[in-house]
């Protein structure tokens, strides 16, 4: 049996770590190095330029339906659609420019939930665990993480953060080797303040969390560092906001907050608060969400983008959540409407298990550079204006998203030698056969968290409880958002056909799919609790040189005995362990303090007792 099923490699990796590869003619490939290094020697030649890549990863990314114009929904129902008119630009401007010159993926999920999930999932690629957390449980777990591969690309990584390195562990991941030579999180003194360009007054001194505002200028102050340090190497730069965090109620001073456009709205609503738009805008989530949603628009996207555009624009910029803002409108406010163009699904209001604001964040990509911009790179743009404007309505996790930026800007001689855990396609193929019409090709991926998962096929969902699968629904043939109907104009009210739903649906409450789902996660959760997912001495490439060298016949390269169950997972048991102790030592405490009260209390009464029983003498 295989023992690390789920490695992928280029076809000259798995040559020299296996005798024989369904496909590929490995004996060839091995006898003739000299083909093998003329090829290498070629496609030096192509590599020109490399961007860098910005990973802008967006807390709580939630844009289905309400942030969506009408036009973009009332569409025709097909996998490739225009982003021109695609979001409200009343209330997220810059993004509304940005997927208009980009590439959208509309349905492009995280694969966990909360952040603790969906970060770690997009850095390492892992599923998240039913039981413990991957970011804690599989601390010191081999993983060849996302910026691995930049770094096996001559790129310098660097990560901003609005959260300190302890909060769930994250510290353990972002100083792993070959992960960032920068990791920047602090709030700034009044001289930082200062250095970085904002008002020390400005700054907010009350919150755990940095706003937007501050961490954009620290994300713009690191940026020009690391490129003044080596202007010849390009840079991957992730950066993460909190702003959009729920409650909703931001991490910046009230006044930043502050909008023209949106105050005038609201203010036009409570004067009318009847209309379908206003029952929407009005929403006490949709209200805070929008107001937040918009001001990370401004300094987490806005300004970056400004920056980028003016000083680096050979740089491709990626945009994911880490997870959905999890809560929707009132139920009440759904069923009476707050839109002309739609209605809410009934089987999504009474879902068993969350809707689109679970895992569906989005994931959307766009290349700045081009000519007239300085120096580019002409084979990135070239495929940023084949597909410019682009959305696609299919589904798609955002792992996927960031590998085609990986692909893009990286040429595949420069791309790692190491096997590695990557469960995506390209999603070049995936636009280029949508196009034309073809078949797409299987692919599955499976989004969880304990309480429920969403398995994907190319052209199915499943969502479902996890711990039973009654109420499951099954959407197929998905082209576009699964919980919304579309309002006929011409006849006022939704079709019942469901033709006008981008989707089939059914009910599945006895399903192979339910099965399916859950079957992958626990794979998935064994492969990584069992050492199967991945081995250090993978990283040592030498022994795939070797395998082409003398003409040799014989795979150099073997694989390793996995190291079975961490010290991750015994790490884990220890943090509770200690837990435990510290919970017993606090209980011993305070049963302390209680015993001696109650000791002090009938020492009292037995005073008084012995007091009131004694003859006077």
């Amino acid at each position: 049996p295989l023992v690390y099923p789920l490695l992928y490699a280029s076809h000259d990796v798995c040559c020299a770590y296996n005798r024989a590869v369904e496909g590929v003619d490995c004996t060839a490939l091995r006898s003739g190095p000299a083909n093998l290094k003329q090829k290498i020697r070629s496609d030096l030649g192509l590599q020109s330029d490399p961007p860098n890549v910005v990973i802008l990863f967006w807390e709580s990314l939630s844009l289905s339906p309400y942030f969506y114009t009408d036009a973009f929904l009332q569409g025709q129902e097909q996998l490739l659609r225009s982003a021109d008119g695609m979001l409200k630009a009343t209330i997220v401007p810059n993004l509304q420019r940005f997927v208009q010159d980009g590439i959208s993926f509309v349905n492009s999920a995280s694969l966990g939930l909360p952040t603790v999930s969906g970060w770690h999932s997009l850095m390492t690629g892992l599923v998240p665990n039913f039981y413990g957390v991957n970011m804690i449980t599989s601390a010191v777990t081999d993983v060849y993480g996302l910026p691995q591969f930049f770094s096996d690309a001559g790129y310098k990584n660097f990560y901003i953060s609005p959260s300190s390195f302890a909060f769930d562990g994250k510290d353990a991941w972002v100083t792993r080797p070959g992960w960032f030579t920068d990791v920047v999180y602090y709030h700034p003194t009044d001289e930082q303040a200062e250095e970085l360009g904002v008002d020390p007054e400005s700054v907010p001194q009350t919150k755990s969390w940095v706003a937007d505002r501050i961490t954009n200028r620290q994300f713009i102050t690191t940026f020009s560092d690391v490129a003044k340090k080596d202007p010849t190497k390009p840079i991957l730069g992730v950066y993460m906001n909190v702003d959009t965090h729920t409650p909703f109620t931001g991490f910046d001073k009230e006044e930043f907050y502050s909008d023209e456009v949106l105050d005038g709205m609201i203010a036009s609503c409570q004067a009318d608060p009847e209309t379908p738009e206003c029952r929407f805008l009005l929403d006490p989530y949709i209200v805070k969400y929008a107001r937040v949603l918009k001001y990370s628009d401004k300094y987490f996207l806005g300004k970056t983008l400004e920056f980028l555009e003016a000083h680096h624009p050979n740089t491709i910029v990626v945009i994911v959540g880490d997870h959905g803002t999890r809560v929707s409108i009132d139920k009440k406010r759904l069923r009476k409407g707050v839109s002309d163009a739609w209605t809410y699904s009934e089987e999504c209001l009474t879902a068993a298990f969350l809707d689109d604001n679970a895992f569906v964040t989005g994931a959307y990509l766009r290349y700045l550079g081009g000519p007239g911009k300085g120096t580019y790179n002409a084979r990135v743009y070239d495929f940023f204006e084949k597909w410019r404007g682009t959305a696609y309505m299919g589904t798609t996790d955002n792992r996927e998203a960031v590998h085609l930026a990986y692909l893009l800007a990286v040429d595949e001689n420069r791309r790692t030698k190491v096997p590695s855990y990557r469960l995506t396609r390209n999603l070049a193929d995936v636009l280029q056969n949508a196009s034309l019409g073809r078949a797409l090709s299987p692919w599955h991926s499976i989004s969880s968290i304990g309480l429920g998962v969403e398995y994907r096929t190319e052209r199915t969902l499943y969502r479902t409880n996890s711990q039973d699968r009654s109420g499951a629904l099954q959407y197929g043939d998905i082209k576009g958002l699964t919980c919304i109907n579309i309002i006929d104009k011409g006849s006022g009210h939704a079709r019942k056909d469901q033709v006008r739903t981008s989707h089939t649906l059914r009910v599945v409450e006895d399903s192979d799919m339910y099965k399916q789902a859950i079957e992958l996660v626990q794979f998935h959760n064994f492969l990584l609790t069992n050492g199967r997912i991945f081995h250090k001495s993978f990283s040592n490439t030498t022994c795939v040189g070797e395998s082409y060298v003398a003409g040799t016949d014989e795979p150099r390269c073997s694989f390793p005995a996995p190291d079975g169950k961490r010290a991750s997972q015994w790490l884990f048991g220890a943090i509770l362990g200690v837990m435990a102790v510290i919970g017993a030592a606090v209980g011993g405490v305070f049963s302390s303090i209680a015993y001696c009260w109650r000791y002090r209390h009938l020492r009292k009464l037995l005073k008084e007792k012995i007091a009131g029983s004694t003859p006077n003498l």
